[in-house]
């Protein structure tokens, strides 16, 4: 006996293999009205003469199939979902780790920096007296160009570029040669 609910669901695809096993019936012998699966089964065997029951075996088995293949289909498509999602989930894993290590070797190098720092203040406090110094005379002028009117910064950003430049050059000149080499363009 033929389920009409799950042929009505996949006629289209199985009316092509109909289609191809009796290659007599046309588009209109193959119109499957109403769910009436007694007629279709009548008109199969008025133009092919076969025996009702092959007709309903060979329905039967193509339901079956395109079932087998959309289960083969939903389960590949899972099992793909399942594998990229790994792989995502991997990926990810490894970007947090290398962005995990790259923060640990920037902080390594930060307190490196520090501990140097701290170093050459302790071991030369009047160079570091001289450089705080020469940073904020810098750094003052950058806000009084900063907040100055347009004319008159440009005035004031010559001058200070050339009050600055003397300044570090003779900063330069009292720092030990070791030291002022690296500052050196």
């Amino acid at each position: 006996m033929i389920n009409v609910d799950k042929l009505s669901g996949k006629w289209n695809e199985i009316r092509g293999q109909v289609k191809q096993k009796w290659g007599k019936l046309t588009d209109n012998d193959l119109t499957f009205a109403n769910g009436n699966v007694d007629q279709l089964i009548g008109t199969i065997q008025r133009k092919t003469g076969e025996a009702r029951e092959e007709i309903e075996s060979f329905l039967n088995e193509t339901m079956e199939k395109g079932a087998s293949i959309l289960q083969q289909a939903k389960d590949t498509i899972q099992n793909t979902a399942a594998q990229v999602s790994d792989t995502v989930r991997k990926g990810y894993q490894k970007a947090n780790e290398t962005v995990h290590d790259g923060y640990e070797s920037v902080n390594e190098r930060i307190e490196q920096g520090e501990e140097k720092f701290d170093e050459f203040v302790q071991n030369r406090p009047k160079q570091s007296v001289l450089i705080a110094l020469g940073v904020g005379i810098v750094a003052g002028a950058g806000v009084a160009m900063l907040l100055s009117n347009r004319s008159q910064s440009c005035y004031t950003a010559k001058a200070v570029n050339k009050d600055a430049k003397h300044f570090w050059d003779s900063l330069m000149s009292s720092l030990p040669e070791s030291v002022s080499s690296r500052f050196r363009s």
